[in-house]
């Protein structure tokens, strides 16, 4: 959307990511990645939700169990 990656497929868009678990959820428009190895890796994350129509996705991070 937008020229921006799919939730589904966000992934593929960088160049690493080794130490970190990909799941999709949300009907595939969300992307969580996860640290592994984090003391609490649910509260470790980068999570991408998919743009909306002239918008740009909404990303957001949760460092809190790292």
């Amino acid at each position: 959307t937008n020229g921006y990656p799919d939730a589904s497929d966000v992934n593929l868009t960088l160049a690493d990511t080794t130490g970190y678990s990909v799941a999709v959820n949300g009907g595939g428009s969300q992307a969580t990645f996860s640290r592994i190895g984090a003391p609490n890796p649910a509260s470790c994350v980068v999570v991408y939700e998919d743009a909306a129509i002239n918008a740009a996705p909404n990303i957001t991070i949760d460092l809190t169990g790292c």
